[in-house]
């Protein structure tokens, strides 16, 4: 059975997908991420120039999820309770602030300040424009819709980060600083004129605004497993750059940018007409293949290969996912599943940068994004055993189960998702990727998951 119902590019009644209040709303949620990913390639350094060691590092750069990991799910609701352009205003205005202000950031517990601040806008930008584009794209078009909308972000990280480099090294860190104050600002402009779609009428199907719809987790869990690999290899590739002389490390995430860029559409395309986990699927096994080249990594033109292929991964793994949850979800919940879905962006960079950055990879960096690459592995793992034909992915199939609780790998497992080195109780399902046996009736590969109750 199909996690989504198939849609033909030559159907007659295709309907319109790019209206103003989506052109706009993906044109704002650009200038957004331009602001944030100036500050991608030049953060660490900056640390280290005004005296932060290795561990605060990771501490700083992760920390920058903590808010957003607790917000999102209450921004979820407000989107669902028709606040959503508010939210976004707010959040040009806070994330504009925290930037400006770390011109007077001389040490690293005053940034660590700004970047919690910097946090919340983060919380209130995001999860609001996703389901107001959510809310505006047609049903038949969403995973294309999606794509084209997910441009925007890979847009800003095409070039912003080297950018970014770039102004540092010209005119200082501050220049940055204000640079990326100023972009925020800017992006009230785009705000302007789009039309918030009003709720569903009563009866119309809606559902009651929920902090936490069911329909959401299951990709939301799958994605984590990319978000933790990306965000590992973001918080360390400048100091691991400058350990293997790679050059300006800033050109892996543009290069990564422009093959999500151009992948996207064509992703979310394919998974409206074939359905979101099997494109999910062959996302996560390109991204570890990228996580693993650049664990390898020797060379600029290496560095730049592993770029190119993690993007891939990533166009798949993130847009159909996000789709998934929307799939998943009634009307009157799309809040709440796009903010559950971007929990995972703050698990992942919370628990690599915080959580990588106390453990001290220290010589052992090569090993860390290498491990981070076997759990963008496994997340695959899980999704392949999450589409086996007796696996319904519609939310009405298991609306009765519970939670999925932790279970460690058996002996023949090459792969789970609960650890990454802050404990077992941060992911709610172990998914473990095993080998089946030739002629057990057992796929390839499997995936094994623990539950609570029935």
């Amino acid at each position: 059975m199909r996690d989504t119902a198939p849609v033909t590019r030559d159907d007659p009644g295709r309907p319109r997908l790019f209206t103003r209040d989506y052109v706009l709303t993906t044109l704002g949620t650009f200038s957004f991420f331009a602001s944030f990913m100036y500050l991608l390639s030049v953060l660490p350094d900056y640390i280290d120039e005004i005296g932060g060691e290795e561990w605060q590092v990771g501490l700083v750069v992760g920390a920058f999820g903590l808010l957003p990991l607790l917000m999102r799910p209450h921004v979820g609701r407000w989107c669902d309770q028709g606040k959503r352009l508010l939210m976004m205003r707010l959040a040009t205005l806070v994330f504009a602030l925290a930037l400006f202000l770390m011109v007077f950031s001389q040490d690293v517990w005053s940034l660590l300040a700004l970047r919690l601040v910097q946090g919340t806008g983060m919380a209130l930008w995001p999860t609001p424009a996703t389901a107001l584009a959510a809310e505006i794209i047609p049903a038949a078009r969403r995973g294309e819709g999606l794509g084209f909308f997910g441009m925007a972000a890979s847009g800003a990280q095409i070039t912003m980060p080297a950018l970014g480099v770039v102004i540092a090294g010209a005119w200082g860190f501050d220049a940055v600083f204000i640079v990326s104050a100023v972009t925020a600002l800017a992006t009230l402009a785009f705000t302007i004129g789009v039309q918030e779609p009003r709720g569903a009428p009563a009866g119309a199907g809606a559902a009651p605004p929920t902090l936490f719809p069911r329909g959401a987790i299951f990709p939301m869990t799958i994605f984590l497993t990319f978000t933790f690999a990306w965000s590992a290899a973001a918080t360390f590739l400048p100091l691991l750059g400058k350990e293997r002389d790679l050059g300006n490390v800033g050109l892996f995430f543009l290069v990564m940018g422009v093959m999500t860029v151009l992948a996207r559409p064509t992703a979310g395309r394919i998974s409206d007409q074939v359905g979101r986990v099997r494109v999910a699927v062959v996302g996560l096994l390109v991204a570890a293949a990228g996580m693993l080249l650049l664990a390898q990594a020797q060379s600029g033109l290496m560095m730049l290969l592993a770029g190119g292929v993690t993007g891939l991964g990533f166009a798949a793994v993130h847009t159909t996912m996000l789709a998934l949850a929307i799939d998943r979800v009634r009307l009157g919940q799309r809040g709440g599943a796009t903010a559950i879905f971007q929990v995972a962006w703050d698990l992942g960079q919370l628990i690599a940068g915080v959580g990588l950055g106390l453990r001290g990879l220290g010589d052992r960096r090569r090993d860390g994004v290498l491990g981070v690459g076997r759990a963008a592995a496994a997340g695959s793992g899980g999704a392949a055993g999450r589409s086996h034909p007796r696996l319904d992915a519609s939310p009405r199939r298991h609306a009765g189960r519970r939670w999925p609780s932790m279970r460690p790998p058996d002996a023949t497992g090459v792969g789970r998702m609960n650890a990454f080195g802050v404990g077992a109780g941060a992911v709610p399902l172990t998914l473990t990727l095993s080998p089946g046996k030739r002629g057990s009736g057992v796929p390839p590969l499997h995936c094994s998951a623990s539950w609570r109750g029935g």
